[in-house]
């Protein structure tokens, strides 16, 4: 769906991938997610590296300007450069199912994260490894390892980027996903109802909403319980407050409907969910 398409495109341009970033992109449109890409800004400049040619006529390419591509630093940090090259050979290794060899590049990434200052640090690297090595043990049925690394992974976002950060709620929805996973729902719940509170108090500034986004995950949780009065009403409000903000030709309007009518043919409300 656009969400995962977006979160792709994400890591692409994080990781500097020119040629999939175009290729995702391209099917993005101007479709961007917030979950993915936490402003508009950084969406935009993503499109304009990958595909600095889009949208305009053939005279009008002829004559770019290469400034429209960032300038790439002449002298980038020799610490970053050896992150992004262990965390790609970790990727690697793991997509070949060489797991020990990819937890060992994980656990090198992470130390050269950590000696990264965050302030010097446009690639969030130790966030960003703390989420990758916690998801590579979560997809392997090691919670223990990948909790560890996902409780990390919140308090650092909190402290670096605040309580109602994007980056910190989807840090929160990373730990309550591994709950999911092992179907743990009781203890999902606590962390998806923290999400729900933070982002009806504390909205990151100059973002959209995080709302909609958050009730549904906390709804999705109630639907896999079998707890389908409560999640209802939260589906609804997610599909309303998202009609509200994004307008209902957003292309997250039908992710929010599918979810309310699956809600529905689950409990075998059929009518509802035709």
């Amino acid at each position: 769906d656009m969400s995962k398409l977006n979160r792709f495109a994400s890591l692409a341009y994080l990781y500097k991938d020119r040629e999939v970033a175009k290729r995702v992109l391209e099917r993005v449109g101007n479709n961007w997610d917030i979950s993915a890409w936490g402003k508009r800004s950084t969406f935009d400049r993503a499109r304009a590296w990958a595909l600095p040619d889009a949208g305009k006529s053939p005279s009008t390419r002829a004559a770019a300007v290469p400034s429209a591509v960032p300038p790439v630093p002449a002298a980038p940090d020799p610490r970053v450069v050896q992150w992004q090259a262990d965390m790609s050979a970790a990727q690697k290794a793991t997509l070949s199912r060489q797991f020990e060899q990819g937890e060992a590049l994980y656990r090198k990434a992470l130390q050269e994260a950590e000696q990264i200052p965050p302030f010097q640090d446009p690639h969030q690297a130790l966030p960003t490894t703390l989420q990758a090595f916690g998801s590579f043990y979560m997809f392997q049925g090691k919670f223990p390892e990948a909790k560890r690394l996902f409780q990390r992974q919140i308090q650092v976002c909190e402290h670096q980027y605040g309580k109602g950060a994007f980056q910190t709620q989807n840090a929160r929805q990373n730990f309550a996903t591994m709950y999911m996973m092992k179907r743990d729902y009781k203890s999902a719940e606590p962390i998806a109802k923290e999400m729900v509170e933070i982002a009806e108090h504390n909205p990151p500034p100059g973002h959209d909403p995080l709302l909609p986004q958050e009730l549904d995950f906390l709804a999705s949780i109630y639907h896999s319980e079998g707890k389908f009065e409560k999640a209802e009403p939260l589906y609804k409000r997610a599909l309303a407050l998202d009609e509200k903000y994004r307008g209902r030709d957003s292309p997250v309007i039908p992710v929010r409907l599918d979810h309310l009518a699956a809600l529905y043919k689950t409990e075998g409300a059929f009518d509802k969910a035709e």
